[in-house]
């Protein structure tokens, strides 16, 4: 978690150098759960008020190049990481878990009862080039 959240942190630097963060701070929040077992981390941003782009500069990059980095980093699937969307960016790296997840949803949920948006979804998987 350390390694990632510092690896990540990377893309703050940048935003900071572009005037996209008023937070000044390079450091992430980063805490061990579970006796180091598991852990928890955050890179906090501020948003520039004065610049129109800065908000979603900032969540788009930010989170576009923390998953990068979490993909090619070999860091594993980040707590964010809900929708099908996300599922989708991270399952290819990770053994295919997405898919595994949808024969779930639709074996305990066939009618599709339950909320899925910020889960997942019972969809037809796309093929892969």
């Amino acid at each position: 978690m350390t390694r990632y959240i510092l690896d990540a942190s990377d893309v703050k630097v940048d935003m900071i150098k572009k005037g996209l963060s008023l937070d000044e701070s390079i450091y992430p929040f980063v805490q061990s759960i579970e006796h180091g077992h598991t852990g928890h981390g955050e890179i906090l941003v501020r948003y520039a008020p004065t610049n129109p782009d800065s908000i979603a500069k900032v969540q788009g990059t930010l989170m576009r190049e923390a998953n990068k980095k979490a993909i090619e980093g070999h860091f594993g699937v980040p707590h964010h990481v809900w929708s099908d969307e996300l599922h989708d960016t991270f399952g290819p790296h990770t053994c295919n878990y997405h898919l595994l997840l949808r024969k779930i949803k639709k074996a305990f949920d066939p009618n599709h009862a339950s909320e899925s948006s910020n889960y997942i979804s019972a969809k037809q998987q796309e093929k892969q080039p």
